[in-house]
């Protein structure tokens, strides 16, 4: 139940960081004359108007975690000989250590899903004509950036055995 609530807790954050980054660049995100005041209004909004999107977006933090979780059990915990980090983006952010996932990989995916969330949820609200095309691309390459990810967790789960 813990992981549930860490789960919830990061798609809110998450979904907060992409609604206020699109509130910030001045696009109005309720689609009427006015910008929403508040960045949990602006998230509501968003959800509500596109609800299949925003269950690829937490179905695509979910396994981009889950990838990561599954990176730091490996390389933190069980210490596999042969078994190295392979993104050059990750271990630069772990101080060029590739034996260890740590914060800076759990930093780096976050950072990834917020930025890719930020910039749909930017576009999706600045032009509300294409907003259901728009959604609907971004459902699709959503969900499978979340199959892609769910991968490479179920690839690591074997390193374990």
């Amino acid at each position: 139940m813990c992981k549930l609530v860490e789960i919830r807790s990061a798609f809110g954050i998450l979904l907060m960081m992409a609604v206020s980054a699109s509130t910030l660049l001045g696009q109005n995100t309720n689609g009427a004359g006015g910008a929403i005041a508040t960045p949990i209004a602006a998230a509501k909004s968003v959800v509500k108007q596109h609800p299949y999107w925003a269950a690829s977006v937490f179905a695509n933090l979910a396994a981009s975690m889950a990838d990561g979780a599954s990176s730091s059990y490996i390389l933190d915990n069980l210490h596999t000989p042969g078994v190295v980090e392979t993104n050059p983006l990750i271990v630069r952010l772990n101080g060029g250590n590739n034996r260890t996932f740590g914060v800076g990989g759990f930093a780096f995916k976050l950072g990834f899903c917020a930025a890719q969330t930020g910039i749909q949820a930017y576009f999706l609200n600045k032009n509300a004509a294409r907003s259901k095309t728009l959604s609907r691309i971004y459902t699709i390459s959503n969900f499978a950036s979340a199959g892609f990810f769910s991968g490479l967790a179920i690839h690591n789960s074997h390193y374990g055995k």
